[in-house]
């Protein structure tokens, strides 16, 4: 019996062994991903109301805004859809995942079948969640390549918190947040690592986009990004300091150039409605907004319109018309 050779065919059996470790972690987590994308009541979960409404506007053409009343679907409790709190309070969010889960949406819509568009949309988050545990184990493989089992343990962490199998079986825009993150993270890596390319400038580029486009915490990882670009220059050319400093701030300006493009609109969108690029604080509630104006029956935050009504249908004095003006008084 020949033995194998310890630099080449173990390394070989060793990557095996590591790839279908991570692929059983895919499978047990889109066993159950899936399992709870087909078990939980549809609109169960409050937020997803409003991540759907979303979806649903966003397949319209159209973005929606914090005051923009969820569109009733059928399962979708009434009270919540009609009444107050009925309003997309998830608007603030950039659109990348909406814009993922909008065609099944639509077409369920179409055919006279909401719910099983909502199925579909939950599984397209399972997806996607399943893509950021592939990330998460390629991050592991370029952080400890000689430990290349890591990776089977970084795998694990999607199969093994329910938390994030109960978000990725939803219609919900974590799971593609962490996806994004994720590979924001490995993309930086292996451009420090392995040295500047124009592939891993794109990869990273397209990387920081999404993550930007997907929720406002990826904006740090974005920055990094753009540090990584550059660093991987600074740290991986042979050109003298001086062209290789010009060199690195190009790079570092194609991703940074790349991020802003793909989502700087969305944000000086919310800048202009609610005076922050994130959207309101989570203070901007229905108790500040009706601060001293008692005789308001909905929320700033809540309203059919961009400020609060009375019952008489006329602008409460407590609430300005401007979500950006009623958030700054209230705050104040």
């Amino acid at each position: 019996m020949v033995s194998p050779s310890p630099d080449v065919d173990r390394p070989a059996w060793q990557r095996r062994v590591v790839w279908l470790g991570v692929a059983g972690m895919l499978l047990a987590f889109g066993v159950l991903g899936c399992l709870h994308a087909l078990t939980v009541r549809p609109f169960l979960p409050a937020d997803e109301i409003p991540h759907t409404g979303y979806a649903v506007v966003v397949g319209r053409g159209h973005l929606p805004t914090l005051s923009t009343p969820t569109p009733l679907l059928t399962g979708m409790p009434r009270r919540t859809a009609q009444g107050h709190g009925g309003q997309i309070y998830t608007a603030n969010h950039p659109p990348l995942y909406y814009m993922l889960v909008a065609t099944p949406l639509r077409i369920g819509i179409a055919l006279g079948q909401p719910l099983k568009g909502l199925l579909g949309a939950r599984l397209i988050t399972v997806g996607l969640g399943a893509a950021g545990i592939l990330a998460l184990a390629g991050l592991a493989l370029l952080l400890f390549p000689q430990r290349p089992r890591v990776a089977i343990a970084a795998a694990g962490i999607g199969p093994l918190l329910p938390s994030f199998v109960h978000l990725s079986g939803l219609v919900d825009n974590n799971a593609l947040g962490f996806t994004t993150a994720t590979a924001t993270l490995a993309a930086a890596v292996l451009a420090l690592t392995h040295g500047p390319s124009r592939g891993r400038l794109a990869l990273l580029a397209a990387a920081a986009a999404a993550a930007v486009l997907t929720r406002a915490s990826g904006i740090p990882f974005a920055v990094l990004a753009v540090l990584a670009a550059a660093g991987a220059v600074l740290l991986g050319s042979r050109r003298p300091l001086l062209p290789r400093a010009g060199v690195a701030a190009v790079h570092g300006s194609v991703v940074a150039a790349a991020a802003g493009g793909a989502a700087g609109w969305f944000y000086l969108r919310n800048l202009g409605l609610y005076g922050d690029i994130a959207g309101p604080p989570p203070t901007w509630t229905r108790s500040t907004c009706t601060r001293g104006a008692r005789r308001s029956t909905t929320c700033c935050r809540g309203g059919s319109g961009a400020g609060s009504t009375t019952s008489s249908g006329g602008a409460s004095p407590g609430c300005s018309s401007s979500p950006r003006v009623a958030w700054r008084s209230a705050a104040g």
